[in-house]
């Protein structure tokens, strides 16, 4: 009884991840989607303030409160990015930073620094009204932390709240192999006489 409960619960299991391994395919698809890939692009950011710090690139849709870019790990596929959109960087180092620009205009880079405060750089302030422009410049410097605008209540609210941003496409991966294991364990369970008769 207790193994035809087991394998009740297994199908109900395999039957709600069953999406699991649509959704990764739709997703690895879409890497390679030309009109993503259009849209993806690069810049980079060097820190000269001369202290460490922590850096996120931030815009804004429509004149919308502040987000987290869409941010990618790779250009081409275009692979989501697994964190949660904070770069560390060293002083005097320079990282790359791979967003699509569709739909939201790259408006400021919010820094962090060891002190825990939080400042902005704003990007781009000259540009046309609307949505959306592809950033300007290929390389962003930050300048001295006293040289940046102390940043905005909103800019602070879109780093403590934004979630992963491959959290759908590692939803979909775990689903799948939560799917593929009861679909095994469905199989065994069908092999064992104790659990299912025709196979004695």
């Amino acid at each position: 009884m207790k193994r035809q409960a087991l394998r009740l619960l297994f199908l109900g299991i395999s039957v709600l991840s069953a999406l699991g391994p649509a959704f990764l395919v739709l997703s690895v698809l879409n890497a390679f989607n030309p009109m993503q890939l259009t849209f993806v692009t690069t810049f980079a950011v060097r820190n000269d303030s001369g202290q460490s710090i922590e850096l996120w690139p931030l815009g804004t849709a429509g004149g919308t409160e502040p987000h987290i870019l869409p941010l990618f790990a790779t250009v081409f596929p275009a692979i989501p990015h697994f964190g949660s959109g904070r770069f560390d960087l060293a002083s005097g180092g320079t990282v790359e930073i791979h967003y699509d620009w569709d739909d939201i205009n790259f408006t400021e880079l919010l820094v962090r620094t060891g002190g825990g405060g939080y400042r902005s750089l704003a990007i781009d302030t000259d540009r046309e009204a609307g949505c959306c422009w592809r950033h300007k410049s290929d390389v962003y410097v930050i300048p001295r932390i006293e040289d940046l605008a102390v940043a905005s209540e909103s800019s602070i609210a879109a780093v403590t709240q934004w979630p992963m941003m491959a959290g759908p496409l590692l939803f979909s991966l775990l689903a799948t192999l939560l799917c593929v294991a009861t679909w095994r364990e469905q199989a065994r369970l069908r092999r064992d006489p104790r659990t299912n008769s025709s196979a004695a």
